[in-house]
């Protein structure tokens, strides 16, 4: 079971945990996370993100170290400097920004 924020909440500041967090609301800050971050349709996260694993339907701009994979779902919008193993890409999906892609997992560490 993981943690949500819901719509028509915005979390401004630093947030740390562990699972799964699911954003259907907006956060503005830092955020780093053991476990997957998802973006629902209609959420944000404006902030310096780092996780396992990371699933875009909303928009996530800031930067972004996605330690396993950073996936980018139809109508979702990644406006970031990323650093990730993996990147996937849906037809409709829109990203601006860098991406950078290290040559082993273990130098994203």
């Amino acid at each position: 079971m993981g943690s949500r924020i819901e719509a028509g909440i915005t979390i401004e500041g630093s947030v740390r945990g562990e699972g799964e967090l699911t954003v259907g609301g907006r956060v503005r800050g830092v955020l780093h996370l053991q476990g997957t971050l998802v973006i629902e349709e209609g959420g944000a996260v404006e902030a310096e993100v780092e996780a396992n694993a990371v699933v875009v339907a909303g928009l996530l701009a800031g930067s972004v170290t996605a330690h396993e994979e950073l996936r980018v779902l139809p109508g979702g919008c990644v406006d970031a400097r990323v650093r990730a193993a993996r990147l996937a890409m849906a037809d409709g999906a829109i990203f601006r920004g860098e991406m950078q892609a290290p040559a082993s997992a273990a130098q994203l560490a």
